[in-house]
């Protein structure tokens, strides 16, 4: 909805100047409406619904710009405006890119996740057999000694179990244990979940430490 209303409000413009229009000012403007969004994602939407709008590239899409004939000589105050409007555009265009940019270097995949020194925030719950409910959590004071032991750092582990090849189920917590220990100046640990020793083999370990 975020998309398709973005691109609606400059859909005239796309209309005038179809794939030769500057969509970046538009990605960016996006972005930080969704703030947890995937950049790579709603790039691919975007152009998605830019096509949808304009149907797919023609020819005359992928010709280079023609070449604009010189106009008649003008007044020199009209011109000089005319000049100053264009630079001025040109400017705000280039604002609006580094805007883009800067959205795009600030998106964070982690920050939806407790930092350090809010880990008692976490908790299990433990589902009794008479129908209560436990919840496990740290005391501050448990957490204070765990925030001295590890000097505030991000810590977090990768637990494969080494009983078969690492497949797109383990690029995902790849992406976060070790994504969000590089994006904090943490450490991810790797750590071999030893549940079924039978089906483990060397070849996995190797396989998984490589």
């Amino acid at each position: 909805a975020e998309v398709a209303k973005a691109v609606e409000e400059v859909a005239e413009r796309l209309k005038e100047e179809r794939y030769r229009m500057n969509t970046f000012p538009l990605l960016g403007k996006v972005i930080k409406g969704l703030k947890w969004a995937d950049p790579k994602l709603v790039k691919a939407e975007v152009e998605l619904q830019v096509e949808g709008l304009l149907g797919p590239k023609t020819e005359e899409d992928k010709k280079p710009p023609a070449k604009k004939k010189a106009p008649p000589k003008e007044a020199n105050a009209e011109k000089a405006a005319k000049a100053a409007a264009k630079k001025a555009s040109k400017a705000e265009s280039v604002r609006e890119s580094e805007a883009a940019e800067e959205a795009l270097k600030s998106v964070d995949p982690f920050a939806f996740f407790p930092k350090p020194e809010e880990n008692n925030q976490v908790h299990t719950t433990v589902y009794m057999s008479d129908g209560r409910q436990m919840q496990i959590a740290n005391s501050s004071a448990e957490l204070q000694k765990h925030l001295a032991v590890t000097n505030n750092k991000v810590i977090t582990r990768f637990p494969p179990e080494p009983n078969g090849y690492l497949h797109i189920g383990h690029a995902k917590a790849m992406f976060i244990d070790f994504g969000m220990a590089a994006q904090y100046g943490g450490e991810c640990c790797l750590r071999f979940d030893d549940t079924n020793p039978e089906a483990e083999k060397q070849e996995y370990i190797d396989h998984i430490q490589e």
